[in-house]
């Protein structure tokens, strides 16, 4: 249940104002291999989720491992919650594109339910759309 995860983040602290991101990317990197050990899987998109509150310990650790985990085959999506979250910090470590800006942990469910209202409306179009018709979707998300 959504709202158990958000009471947890915002109850949670992070040291010294800083964010782990690096070490969180790791870990994700390890699940995926993980994943793809498994070959009914092998084609499944992998997608991370990296939610912070600050700018990270090491900004070249995590461009790093974001590295990693794009080779993989991950796209990262970077979500900035309130004012110590800077965008252009985030976007060294996410997907080109990939970064969002949340004004406070409230807005996060909302922010979540419409992101995978808006993919699950274009993966639904994919079905009947030819390429050009998709792409035209992707661009109208943004």
């Amino acid at each position: 249940e959504f709202q158990s995860f958000l009471d947890a983040v915002k109850t949670h602290t992070a040291g010294a104002g800083s964010a782990v991101t690096a070490k969180a990317l790791r870990a994700a990197k390890e699940l995926f291999k993980l994943d793809q050990a498994d070959a009914k899987d092998k084609d499944r998109p992998h997608i991370v989720f990296h939610v912070t509150h600050s700018t990270p310990d090491s900004s070249k650790d995590a461009h790093k491992a974001l590295r990693v985990l794009e080779a993989l085959g991950a796209t990262v999506v970077s979500i900035g919650v309130g004012k110590s979250a800077k965008v252009d910090v985030l976007a060294k470590m996410s997907s080109p594109g990939l970064v969002f800006k949340v004004e406070d942990m409230d807005r996060l469910q909302g922010f979540f339910k419409d992101a995978f209202k808006e993919v699950d409306r274009v993966l639904k179009a994919s079905r009947t759309s030819d390429p050009e018709e998709i792409l035209h979707l992707i661009e109208n998300m943004v």
